[in-house]
């Protein structure tokens, strides 16, 4: 076939569907990762490549391209309204890592989200400001996805996890940081909950398996992970709760969004695990 098969419609639980939410049924052992399954749905059109083999610009790139994807289509990203105000001190401060010297850039979804990527999963959030180092884990984990002219298109962005009992302490007074946080802290919230509720995953490393968690907020994503043989852990709904201040406009220093719930669809987070060994 020239053209992959669409993938299977993946039906998520809704709001007050209550009884479907939390930790799923879980199997005894986990089944193996099926590419031959998932194979007719794939595309052979495109290159996908390790972002520890890109030139710097392009990982800057592909920052880039992932972050404006999920400004436009994460549920929750596009829903939520940043700050009007951009913070003090951001106008002016300019920021140094092994990717280059850069100012912050427009005050949009886009662009938060990609210095979300560059900040927190590219580069090592830990390390000093007069240091920071590149994530270079991250890197071997993420790809990008190449067109024929070799300019990202798309890509997946991987890291390992870090320990739930002792999470990173990201360093503070940089004001890009910050501002990165402060947009996406009622994100972080809902899906740092949702690990620690679905902590029983952990069963599986008594077992010797080998796995990735894939938190997978849009269905799309979900049905790819269903495709692959991937085992649901733990669904969140996204409107159980209003969590985020209500406003029709962005408020001057303050996340908010129209409604105070997370997202306008009625979904929610389903964590999925992959065994890949």
């Amino acid at each position: 076939m020239s053209e992959p098969r669409p993938l299977p419609f993946c039906r998520y639980p809704s709001a007050e569907e209550v009884a479907e939410h939390g930790v799923q049924p879980l199997p005894a052992i986990l089944p193996l990762i099926d590419f031959e399954r998932a194979r007719p749905h794939r595309s052979r059109r495109y290159t996908a490549v390790p972002a520890s083999r890109l030139t710097r610009a392009l990982v800057m790139r592909l920052a880039e391209v992932v972050g404006t994807s999920f400004a436009r289509r994460e549920p929750q990203c596009r829903h939520l309204q940043p700050a009007r105000l951009l913070p003090d001190g951001l106008r002016e401060a300019v920021h140094i890592d092994p990717f280059g010297t850069a100012a912050f850039g427009p005050w949009t979804r886009e662009n938060l989200l990609y210095w979300f990527i560059r900040l927190l999963v590219l580069t090592d959030a830990t390390s000093p400001r007069s240091a920071v180092e590149a994530n270079e884990e991250a890197l071997s984990q993420s790809l990008g996805i190449l067109d024929d002219s070799g300019d990202v298109i798309g890509g997946a962005i991987n890291e390992t996890m870090p320990p739930l009992m002792d999470p990173p302490s990201f360093r503070r007074g940089d004001p890009f940081l910050d501002a990165v946080l402060a947009f996406v802290e009622p994100v972080f919230a809902l899906l740092g909950a949702q690990d620690a509720e679905a902590i029983k995953a952990a069963r599986y490393q008594a077992l010797g398996h080998a796995f990735m968690l894939i938190e997978a907020t849009n269905q799309w994503t979900g049905a790819a992970c269903e495709a692959l043989g991937a085992t649901r852990v733990h669904f969140a709904p996204f409107r159980a709760h209003r969590t985020v201040r209500r406003s029709a406009e962005p408020l001057a220093d303050t996340v908010t969004s129209p409604d105070g719930f997370l997202s306008g669809k009625d979904s929610g987070s389903m964590l999925y695990v992959i065994r890949l060994a």
